[in-house]
């Protein structure tokens, strides 16, 4: 049987985690101005035209989350 549930928990805990610390670091910054994040998270390849817009995503991240805890 083919396991893939470490590599989901690395996954959920460098696209969801990390950034969701990143995000409250930032706003410890008084001074920050803009915080620009460009991820390859939701690249949405299974689609055959991508519009520049935010799609749904398929679980909620806290979902996600909880599942890998």
């Amino acid at each position: 049987m083919l396991s893939n549930h470490v590599s989901c928990r690395l996954a959920v805990n460098m696209n969801l985690l990390a950034v969701r610390r990143i995000v409250k670091l930032c706003k410890g910054f008084k001074k920050l101005e803009v915080f620009v994040h460009v991820s390859t998270a939701y690249a949405n390849c299974e689609r055959p035209y991508i519009e520049e817009m935010i799609y749904p995503p398929p679980v909620e991240p806290q979902q996600l989350i909880d599942a890998m805890e």
